[in-house]
């Protein structure tokens, strides 16, 4: 045998596991491509909000603690904006709505009442106190302006990234009013 018959059954050798990779290489990536086909839509919409919160842990899992929290308080503060007050009340703790929003028509009032319409924010300070975190800000109306400013504490706890818990300072005086007006309507049926 000469050298080059020698060579011949290595190269066709390396030529086939090549091939193989090749295939493998491409079952795998068909295989990363999502298909609806067979889906219900529930399952599809239930199968893209699970990538979205999959994108949003890796996203946030980048961030330092500071603008973690930053944008957890503007998740509530979007939900809140947008009258989605549903996922607002579900990103309460439980014992602060126990306290100060009972019943999810209290926080609706409450959150009608005392957010404006249209929110800018200033994050001013934030302190870790334990496993929790308190984030200080300046919330305006942006169609009033500044004058229209109010200092706010929010609390926010922290259970994994993208699971949190949080609590605001509560203007007293516009859950008094809140609670006048809830006692007005039950006395007046």
């Amino acid at each position: 045998m000469t050298v080059k018959d020698k060579k011949m059954p290595v190269v066709v050798t390396i030529f086939i596991i090549l091939i193989i990779i090749a295939i493998i290489v491409s079952i795998g990536t068909r295989k990363k491509k999502k298909s609806y086909d067979n889906m219900t839509a529930e399952e599809i919409a239930a199968d893209i909000e699970a990538e979205i919160n999959e994108m949003e842990i890796a996203e946030l899992s980048n961030l330092k603690e500071r603008d973690r929290m930053e944008r957890y308080v503007k998740k509530f503060i979007d939900y809140v904006e947008d009258k989605n007050y549903e996922n607002a009340y579900d990103l309460l703790y439980d014992d602060f709505k126990e306290k100060y929003f009972p019943r999810f028509e209290d926080f609706t009032k409450y959150c009608d009442t005392s957010f404006p319409k249209m929110m800018n924010i200033n994050h001013t300070n934030i302190e870790r106190a334990g496993d929790n975190y308190v984030l200080w800000v300046t919330m305006s109306d942006m169609l009033k302006g500044k004058d229209s400013s109010k200092e706010m504490n929010f609390v926010i706890k922290e259970n994994a990234i993208a699971d949190f818990k949080l609590s605001f300072s509560v203007d007293t005086a516009s859950l008094n009013n809140t609670d006048q007006d809830t006692q007005n309507n039950t006395n007046s049926l």
